[in-house]
């Protein structure tokens, strides 16, 4: 037996490190040509934006989008070689495979078929929190601080938006 799946197959690990760096690098070069120009744009011709927003809030607005981009793609490019390398290795050894196909919804406890679902589609999962918290912080902020001026109630739920995000992902186990 080989020390990693990556020997038996022939791809070496070093091949996958740099296939899964190279595609998280291009990942996160689109996202920062993205928004690298819109927060240009908004320093330029948006007066609150420039003004209540430093150095460092405008280069975080451009770094956090792009640092996630490269880490989600790195992992998933990662994952994708390690499944395949898996399947590759149970093939190689004419035994039938560890995994066999389980119906999502029929026949799997509702928990079960919930982290089926999970693990299929995690960007719709952290779009759906992270909408909701929004949405909800938000509306909370408005309902306890009637008085508080909108940017303000803006960045409070930046804030706790972000918090919240972070417990999510915690959850979901990508810290």
């Amino acid at each position: 037996m080989s020390d990693s799946p990556a020997k038996s197959s022939g791809k070496d690990w070093n091949e996958i490190v740099s296939e899964a760096t190279l595609g998280g690098t291009k990942s996160a070069a689109i996202t920062t040509a993205f928004f690298g120009p819109a927060v240009y744009f908004l320093n330029k011709h948006h007066t609150g934006f420039r003004t209540r927003l430093g150095f460092s809030g405008k280069a975080a607005t451009v770094m956090i989008p792009a640092v996630f981009a490269f880490w989600s793609e790195s992992q998933f490019v990662a994952i994708r070689a390690r499944t395949t390398l898996i399947e590759h290795e149970a093939a190689m050894s004419q035994l039938p495979s560890t995994t066999p196909w389980v119906p999502t919804f029929h026949g799997l406890p509702i928990h079960h078929a919930a982290a089926n679902w999970l693990y299929d589609h995690p960007f719709a999962f952290i779009s759906t929190v992270g909408g909701s918290a929004v949405g909800s912080i938000f509306a909370l902020e408005k309902i306890r601080h009637p008085e508080m001026s909108l940017s303000s109630r803006v960045m409070h739920t930046r804030v706790c938006t972000r918090s919240c995000c972070d417990i999510a992902l915690w959850s979901y186990g990508i810290s």
